[in-house]
């Protein structure tokens, strides 16, 4: 009587069994279903270890999307700080470059006015007189009267807006001027230049050629001496004047030239007119 097999192990307990067709095709199918039964366990384990990388994945997926959200509103933020201070930098030189311009121009106005009494450029003509053409200009904080009397004030002078229209004439002996510009020649300076002069003294030359005459003060030892120089507006006069007589000119004071060792001292007037 055969031993019963109840194990697959008992198959290969006893080497010199033989074992029967029957026998071998239940063992391949025993060893077939625990074959099946462990891959199948092993996709589940495979399935549920996909599972949890997927979860871990898009956990640190919509982490690196908040992040990344997040880095673009800081760099939105930040792009919108730098904006505005660009664009303010971008009117403040605007601004400074305007300015720096208006500055410029003013200055060339101030410059051909005074030095040259030429100009101005860049003032707007807004009010003329009836006395000939005197116009007043207005520039940037500025005004110029350029003067155009018929027979007085034929200059220009500059100042700010509340520069008054004046062509009331300052009568002076030449005399009196010499004293003052020997006392206090800065104090005289200030108080008469650009000012309208009727200058009363002796006519000491008549230079036809440079259309200038000359009235003069004299005193012992040159103390107090002086010329007064003035650039005539009508050369047609100079002809019937007599030097060593009294004469009146009227002009515009433009410039004053200080006493030296071997030179008087000398004002100049211009755009003048004379009577003798």
């Amino acid at each position: 009587m055969k031993k019963e097999k109840t194990s697959i192990l008992d198959f290969y307990n006893d080497d010199e069994e033989e074992v029967t067709e029957e026998e071998q095709e239940e063992i391949d199918s025993f060893m077939d279903e625990e074959l099946t039964q462990h891959l199948k366990e092993k996709e589940k384990e495979e399935t549920k270890l996909r599972k949890a990388n997927q979860e871990i994945l898009e956990k640190e997926y919509d982490t690196m999307n908040l992040e990344e959200f997040e880095i673009e509103d800081d760099f939105e933020e930040k792009r919108k700080k730098d904006k505005n201070p660009r664009r303010l930098k971008i009117i403040l030189n605007v601004i400074l470059c305007v300015l720096f311009v208006m500055v410029i121009l003013v200055i060339i106005d101030i410059v051909c006015v005074t030095k040259w009494n030429k100009g101005p450029y860049f003032a707007i003509p807004l009010h003329t007189y009836d006395d000939g053409g005197t116009t007043e200009y207005y520039g940037i904080g500025y005004k110029v009267i350029k003067y155009n009397q018929l027979q007085g004030r034929r200059d220009m002078e500059i100042g700010s807006w509340s520069l008054k229209y004046n062509v009331d004439p300052i009568y002076v002996d030449v005399v009196d001027l010499a004293i003052e510009f020997h006392d206090d020649p800065e104090a005289a300076y200030q108080n008469y230049y650009k000012q309208l002069l009727i200058v009363n003294g002796s006519l000491k030359e008549v230079d036809q050629e440079h259309n200038k005459i000359v009235i003069s003060y004299e005193d012992e030892g040159e103390k107090y001496s002086i010329d007064v120089v003035c650039n005539m507006e009508t050369p047609d006069i100079m002809s019937i004047l007599e030097p060593k007589y009294e004469v009146s000119a009227m002009g515009t004071m433009v410039g004053y030239d200080a006493k030296t060792k071997n030179k008087r001292a000398v004002i100049h007037l211009d755009n003048c007119f004379a009577d003798q």
